[in-house]
């Protein structure tokens, strides 16, 4: 079972008296012995499946629709530029950089992929955290485009979703709740019209677009699926199983494809490496790969944690590479069936121990008052 301290995000147990503290625990183990594992693990599949997949999938459209190979994308005049814009100098919602540009100017377009309606008052918030990051760091951000001399010209913000989340979002609180005047909700719509005929196509539902060759394309809506954008395969943002999925599979292909002995075994810069080529970064600037590597440390740590992987010192890695990745004989192409599970396994405990801690911090009712830490370096005292 896992200790309440390991699921403490915000340092509850600290503020309990040492009687408070241990009648706590009792009540936590009480709550975690109620739960069941199976439980815990079909909840996990279901996140992963009904957000984490889902805000994947639109943004795979995103990616396939503005690739140079999709002429209808191309229409628009925007092209996919970046994942994450400015992660680097703040954590960012933003997950996508579309960038069209003339003689004068180049024009941006933001965008943040949403899995899920009923989250949707969530989403002014986002938005305005990308619009206000922008702000002030506008140079910055053309310094990384490969366009010299250029002005910044039409600025846009956008929400993607699926189509079936509409139903749930009220437009006009969005529009009301958002800080940039050009902000727009496009759908990704890949309903099946009868048995052959699939209609797949990414178009704005709601809100402004200013710039006109973009406007006139989303307003008619496009098929994302007319290209395949195969030199990006997740940002920064994704889930981790994701991540670790897309990077596994790129690293092994190319790996095996290379000829390199022990295909299967790594060094943690190899993943690091494959990490920036899977968010489009093959030079990334020394802040962005900062970001990077941390991201890649962090997904590493899960996946030894879950056994994807064998790890330094472990018998099982025949050369002197940090790890081996454990999957059956066969083609890289079988990695996400086999690590989905160990994922799974790896969440539910954590799950179930997150949820008994709320449990009981619900059903706590201490017999004294919290204590409160007061900060010694601090000049002011308490008011």
């Amino acid at each position: 079972m896992i200790s309440p301290e390991e699921v403490d995000s915000n340092n509850y147990l600290r503020l309990l008296t040492d009687y408070d503290e241990k009648n706590f625990r009792s009540e936590y183990e009480n709550a975690h012995k109620d739960l069941s594992l199976d439980a815990a693990k079909a909840a996990v599949e279901a996140l992963f499946q009904n957000r984490y997949e889902p805000k994947y999938e639109v943004f795979e459209a995103i990616a396939d629709g503005f690739h140079p190979y999709n002429d209808e994308g191309m229409e628009t005049g925007y092209e996919f530029e970046l994942t994450n814009p400015l992660c680097e100098i703040s954590e960012t919602p933003a997950d996508v950089l579309l960038t069209s540009h003339d003689y004068r100017e180049v024009h941006l377009c933001f965008i943040i992929c949403e899995p899920a309606g009923e989250n949707y008052i969530e989403w002014a918030t986002r938005i305005n955290t990308v619009s206000d990051l922008y702000t002030g760091h506008e140079e910055y951000l053309l310094d990384q485009i490969p366009v010299d001399g250029l002005e910044p010209g039409h600025v846009q913000f956008v929400t993607a979703t699926h189509k079936d989340d509409l139903p749930d979002i009220d437009f006009q609180y969005l529009m009301n709740s958002v800080s940039p005047e050009n902000y727009s909700i496009w759908v990704v719509d890949d309903d099946y019209n009868g048995n052959e005929d699939r209609n797949v196509e990414l178009r704005k539902e709601y809100g402004r677009i200013s710039h006109r060759p973009l406007r006139s394309e989303l307003e008619k809506g496009f098929d994302y699926e007319k290209g395949e954008n195969t030199e990006v395969g997740c940002t920064l943002n994704s889930n981790e199983l994701i991540i670790l999925r897309e990077s596994f599979m790129g690293l092994m292909l190319r790996q095996h494809a290379s000829g390199r002995d022990e295909p299967r075994e790594f060094d943690r810069e190899d993943f690091i490496e494959e990490l920036a080529n899977q968010t489009q970064y093959d030079e990334p600037p020394e802040e962005k790969q900062e970001v990077i590597q941390e991201r890649a440390n962090l997904v590493l740590e899960v996946a030894d944690e879950s056994d994807m992987v064998y790890s330094k010192p472990r018998s099982e890695i025949n050369t002197n590479r940090d790890y081996r990745l454990r999957y059956p004989s066969g083609m890289p192409t079988q990695i996400p069936e086999h690590i989905k599970p160990k994922y799974i396994d790896y969440r539910a405990p954590i799950k179930m121990a997150k949820d008994a801690f709320q449990q009981a911090k619900e059903e706590h009712e201490p017999r004294d008052q919290l204590m409160t830490e007061i900060d010694d370096s601090s000049s002011w005292g308490p008011e």
